[in-house]
């Protein structure tokens, strides 16, 4: 395909000495990884979800670091929360793309809510976040606007009503398309 969207759901970094959070699975991928990822053909990324903040901020930032190094294109995390809610755009055969993302946060760090001035993320269950992020993503020059989720309960098969509810009212709004992820079942 043109455009080949994934949810990155790790730190990316090539550092050792990073502390993980207290937490079951804490992931870490070295940028080799995310390499071998674009080069299978994924061309954008999610990097808001339970697993970016990992290593605390310090893990974020490098994970910031590391995808600019690469030029990859991913939305969802970001240094403030500004950058976290703002649209990104990959344009393949003359249609743009955008972007945006949020994702139920990690080890306590990943809400952007309480300091915006920090690395992280916008989560699902605030409106003002869920609404940056979708007024962004309008706001984009973009032809295709695709809103990106990392919700829900793990192993639920559908989606609770207060979350159908806000993916309608993110559609109603000019988002052209809802991608989620985090349940673990199709």
């Amino acid at each position: 395909g043109d455009v080949n969207f994934a949810n990155l759901e790790t730190v990316v970094t090539d550092r050792n000495d990073l502390t993980g959070s207290l937490k079951l699975f804490g992931f870490r991928t070295h940028p080799e990884g995310v390499k071998q990822l674009l080069g299978m053909g994924f061309n954008v990324f999610s990097t808001a979800n339970n697993h970016s903040m990992d290593y605390g901020l310090d893990g974020a930032s490098e994970t910031l670091k590391q995808l600019k190094l690469l030029g990859v294109v991913h939305a969802g995390l970001g240094a403030t929360r500004a950058e976290a809610a703002a649209a990104h755009v990959i344009e393949r055969r003359g249609i743009r793309f955008a972007f945006g993302g949020v994702g139920l946060g990690g080890a306590g760090y990943g809400s952007l809510s309480r300091n915006e001035t920090r690395p992280g993320q916008l989560v699902p269950n605030s409106e003002r976040d869920v609404d940056e992020v979708t007024q962004s993503l309008v706001a984009s020059d973009a032809d295709v606007k695709v809103f990106s989720a990392h919700y829900g309960t793990e192993f639920e098969v559908y989606s609770a009503p207060a979350d159908r509810a806000m993916f309608r009212r993110v559609l109603a709004s000019g988002v052209d398309m809802v991608v989620g992820h985090h349940q673990h079942v199709v």
